[in-house]
């Protein structure tokens, strides 16, 4: 039962138990409302778990982390707002979350309920109320709004409705205004929710970054986002944006392809999410082959009834185990499956029957306890026991011919049943079995008549045989014929002896394989004759001989038998045996020792018959002084064979052949450690590529070996992207020129660069809210970026560096106004950081640091005195004091005080005079009247008689609505003056500050 039902609005009761919960939650900004599904038919790892279960309006809804969400999207549909869950699950979640909600609720207070969406309009992974549905009131905010705002109210308006005679009047005025309050709120949210304001979205778009990799594999454990994210990591040349999108923690990768465990390749088409990014968005897709990890064993055909039977000693796991694995053209994964361990027999059904023929046994495989397979698969096979029970054989032979014995001992009794016509061929073979009992308690009198023995056979302690069998056959006493007893044994491997008399004779029989027991006891007697007319030459060749036996003359035998076998001298010299085989072709090795010789003899086919047979014997000796460099080339090799040491050869012959050493080809070793830990490299230079291969977990120790051989180059196409993050870089090991190897092998590992390129990391976080700052300085500037949540690790991390540079051009006044402030991180001067970040943030300064403004201004000039007039007023704007402070008070609050930083200095009448302290409050600098600013500095010099001389010159500040002014004056005046009059006129900067 699965339920699709996709609520869209929680009751009051429900989302006030909800709210209460939340309250009691630290973070609430990972968690989302989904409505839940449950299914019975639950077929994979369930790895999402909800914080709780809850009922509402007859139907199950969830409280979910949102990653984990993200992390199993095949679970969640993010159309419908739903997530798929086990029954059993929801069912023992529900109960134990019911306690939690039951519970008494926060003290905290909640106004101005509304049914709450459970997707905000925004963004669908934040719980936050739409167009300000819900405002939160703690316990002392209650509490005041109660007593001083309520309660006041609440008296005011008891007191006048009491008093007044026009209630009615009264109460249709507050009706009214409240209709005409409700018309204006319900107007304005209208035009809230129509008329949305602008937004810029400048965030990077990967939706054309996508593309098809067929020639990109990778093999992945599941189709979970992380895994899906390792197999992208396999692509090479990767768009940098979407390299970078990929990577960033809120970028989901989802697939709607299955995976298929068929231990193949296949297509999949990876859909790469980035629109919960703050630095990207869009969505795209990449194709490339993805791989299983596992093979799922129940692909495969389990009917193993076509082979042919297998033998088997009984029926265990261990056996079947053992059984599937000697079948011809097994399954190379079945085959592979079977030597894992963990491997498991289970369900097996079917019995064994120790009589020789195959039954079907039905049993079932399962992998899912092993590392590289899974699934599970019914296999039926046929099998015979390895035992052959002989109790229900036929017993009853008293129709056959009597067969002549000496009496009823053991050696009587085999030759009696290998002698009866018409005897099962199992009672034969088991009779000469060595572990064979036989037994009669029949009498068998010396009367030349036939008789019945009853005849035990007991094959219980035998290999091949079980159970006991007491046969009837007929005997007659006398002596044994041996007539049967020949056999033709040339298919068996030949015997060595060094000629054909009696004892040699006697000896081969002895040693050639699978002559008859009976033939055995027949050679003890000591007057039985052994003979051949067969020759066997002296060339240490095999040959057919025949040997007669004649049993005429023993006391318990008589007849003859001829026993055909292959026979051959003990030595042969073989000095003359050899020769020159570098013309039959040049022979592969990678070694010139006793096996690899021997080997290159045999891969001749032009050797000749002699050498091979001597070379198997282990007493002759293979060996050469030449030697096999491995260098690809030719080089003739002269091999001895001494074979002094040996029984059946002598001599010593000399073989040249022609062998190569091939230098081994590397161009298979290639490995994907992608898997293994990342390196931290500076660069992707040979140097660097080495120290990564010797530094990387799970490279060969064959690769591991050749890393530093004279020749080999490690190279590589894969660019170095210094982003922090880890990047799989194709490293390219080339053996062409080295002494022993050649080839190219490719490693796959992942490398992540020491040094940061803040290029990657621009980005615009003026909407994260605006930070104060003390000052446009660079701590000020490192405590804005460091205490914006949103701020990017890596820029955090870097700003805290020694020898880093930040820096803004934006003018940001200290007047506590919103600045969108453009931010230049620039990692040149450090070590681990290069390039420059830029970064945009909103910043307020708030700054009462002194500070001052650079003037420059210099004036001089000198009069005759005789007679001379001058005046002369100049005015400058020296600031907008709004830049620093919201209004003129508030200015004189920050700076209290105004220093001229110059001199005046003037000569009149023979005098002079000076002035260079020139400071004040800035209370003195006047509104918009200089002649009446308390903030004047005046030097002057006169005198008179009967001439008359003037010289003085000023210094004005004084502010209008807007902005502060400075001003100079000077004025002369001289008439029958000796002497003439100056001035100096100085002004470098003027400072503000405490």
């Amino acid at each position: 039962m699965e339920n699709q039902h996709n609520q869209s609005k929680l009751c009051k009761k429900c989302y006030q138990k909800i709210i209460n919960f939340l309250k009691t939650k630290n973070d609430i900004k990972n968690l989302i409302i989904f409505s839940v599904a449950t299914t019975d038919n639950f077929n994979e790892e369930n790895n999402i778990q909800p914080v709780i279960i809850f009922k509402c309006q007859k139907h199950y809804f969830g409280l979910f982390i949102r990653n984990n969400l993200r992390e199993n999207p095949r679970q969640v549909n993010f159309q419908t707002k739903t997530v798929t869950l086990p029954t059993s699950l929801v069912i023992k979640k529900f109960k134990e979350s019911k306690k939690n909600l039951d519970a008494k609720g926060s003290k905290n207070a909640l106004v101005n309920i509304k049914p709450w969406p459970l997707v905000p309009v925004n963004s669908p992974f934040a719980l936050e109320p739409t167009k300000k549905e819900l405002a939160y009131f703690n316990k002392q905010q209650l509490k005041y709004y109660k007593t001083n705002v309520f309660n006041q109210h609440k008296h005011y308006f008891k007191t006048l409705f009491l008093k007044s005679n026009h209630r009615f009047t009264i109460i249709s005025l507050l009706i009214g205004t409240l209709l005409l309050g409700l018309g204006i709120g319900g107007w304005q949210l209208f035009e809230d929710l129509n008329h949305s304001q602008p937004h810029i979205d400048r965030r990077i778009n990967i939706s054309q970054d996508g593309g098809d990799y067929y020639k990109t594999e990778a093999i992945i454990h599941n189709t979970s986002s992380k895994e899906l994210l390792s197999a992208v990591q396999h692509i090479p040349n990767l768009n940098p944006d979407l390299q970078s999108a990929i990577n960033d923690n809120t970028t989901i990768l989802t697939t709607n392809d299955p995976l298929q465990y068929d231990g193949g390749y296949h297509l999949m088409k990876i859909n790469v999410n980035a629109q919960h990014s703050e630095i990207f968005k869009g969505i795209t897709s990449l194709t490339m082959n993805i791989k299983a990890n596992k093979f799922d064993i129940s692909w495969l055909d389990g009917n193993f009834t076509h082979n042919n039977a297998v033998h088997i000693a009984n029926i265990d796991p261990t056996n079947l185990l053992n059984a599937l694995k000697l079948l011809p053209n097994l399954n190379p994964n079945l085959a592979s499956a079977l030597r894992e361990k963990g491997m498991e027999v289970i369900n097996i059904k079917g019995k064994m029957i120790d009589d020789g023929l195959p039954h079907p046994i039905n049993f079932t495989l399962d992998a899912n306890n092993t590392n590289d397979f899974k699934g599970q698969l019914n296999c039926q096979l046929n099998l015979i026991s390895d035992k052959f029970d002989i109790s229900h054989l036929k017993n009853d032979y008293t129709t056959s011919s009597p067969v002549t014995i000496h009496d009823t001992s053991f050696n009587s009794l085999v030759y009696l049943i290998t002698s009866v016509m018409g005897m099962d061929h199992h009672l034969i073979a088991a009779a000469q079995d060595p572990n064979i009992m036989l037994t009669t308690t029949s009498q068998l009198p010396d009367d030349g008549q036939s008789h019945l023995l009853k005849v035990t056979i007991d094959a219980t302690n035998t290999l091949v045989y079980s159970g006991r069998l007491t046969i009837t056959i007929p005997a007659i006493a006398g002596k044994m014929k041996i007539n049967t007893l020949s056999q033709d044994l040339t298919a068996k491997p030949p015997v060595v002896e060094p000629n054909t008399d009696d004892e040699s004779l006697r000896n081969a029989l002895q040693k050639v394989q699978g002559i008859n027991q009976t033939t055995l006891n027949v050679l003890k007697e000591s007057n039985l004759l052994i003979a051949t007319h067969s020759n066997l030459p002296d060339d240490g060749l095999p040959h057919e001989i025949d040997i007669n036996l004649n049993a005429y003359k023993t006391l318990d035998y008589t007849g003859t038998a001829t026993i055909k076998l292959m026979a051959k001298t003990s030595k042969t010299d073989i000095t003359n045996d050899g020769g020159n085989y570098t013309s039959y072709g040049n022979i592969i090795s990678n070694s010139v020792d006793s096996a690899a010789l021997i080997k290159a003899l045999k891969q001749i086919k032009q050797t000749n018959p002699v050498i091979l047979s001597a070379i198997n014997d282990p007493k002759v000796i293979v060996s050469t002084k030449s030697k096999l460099p491995q260098d690809d080339l030719i080089h003739d090799i002269e091999i001895t064979i001494n074979a002094d040491q040996s029984q059946d050869y002598t001599g010593t012959a000399k073989i040249l052949v022609s062998m190569v050493y091939p230098k081994t080809d590397i161009t298979n070793w290639n490995q994907d450690l992608t898997s293994s830990p990342p390196i931290v490299e500076p660069d992707l230079n040979s140097k660097e590529l080495l120290d990564a291969l010797t530094k990387v977990d799970g490279l060969s120790s064959d690769l591991k070996n050749i890393l530093t051989l004279p020749g080999l180059t490690i190279t590589t196409d894969s660019k170095l992207i210094y982003d922090n993050q880890p990047h799989p870089i194709t490293i390219v090991i080339n053996a062409d020129n080295t002494k022993h190897y050649k080839g190219q092998a490719k490693i796959t590992l992942l490398i992540t660069a020491n040094t940061i390129d803040l290029n990657y990391f621009n980005g615009d976080y003026s909407a994260d809210g605006d930070y104060t700052i003390n000052g446009v300085t660079q701590e000020e500037l490192i405590k804005a970026i460091t205490s914006d949540s949103h701020m990017n690790p890596v820029l955090k991390a870097a700003v805290q560096t020694t020898g880093i540079i930040i820096s803004t051009t934006t003018k940001i006044p200290p007047n506590n106004s919103a600045v969108k402030t453009t931010i230049t991180i620039d990692g040149t001067h450090t070590k681990k950081y290069f390039g420059h970040a830029t970064i945009t943030m909103t910043l307020r300064n708030n700054s009462t640091a002194p500070f001052q403004i650079n003037i420059g201004f210099k004036s001089h000039q000198s009069y005759n005195g005789t007679s001379s007039s001058d005046f002369h007023t100049e005015t400058h704007i020296l600031l907008d004091y709004f830049d620093y402070a919201d209004s003129w008070d508030s200015f004189v609050k920050k700076y209290p005080y105004v220093t001229l930083n110059g001199s005046l200095s003037v000569r009149a009448w023979g005098e002079d005079g000076s002035l260079t302290n020139m400071k004040t409050t800035t209370t003195n600098i006047a509104l918009n009247n200089p002649k009446t600013s308390p903030a004047t500095w005046e030097c002057e010099k006169s005198g008179s008689v009967i001439g008359n001389q003037f010289m003085a010159v000023w210094f004005y500040l004084w502010h209008d609505d807007h902005n502060i002014y400075w001003a100079f004056q000077r004025q002369e005046d001289s008439f029958w003056c000796s002497s003439g009059a100056y001035y100096y006129a100085n002004l470098n900067n003027i400072y503000f500050g405490k």
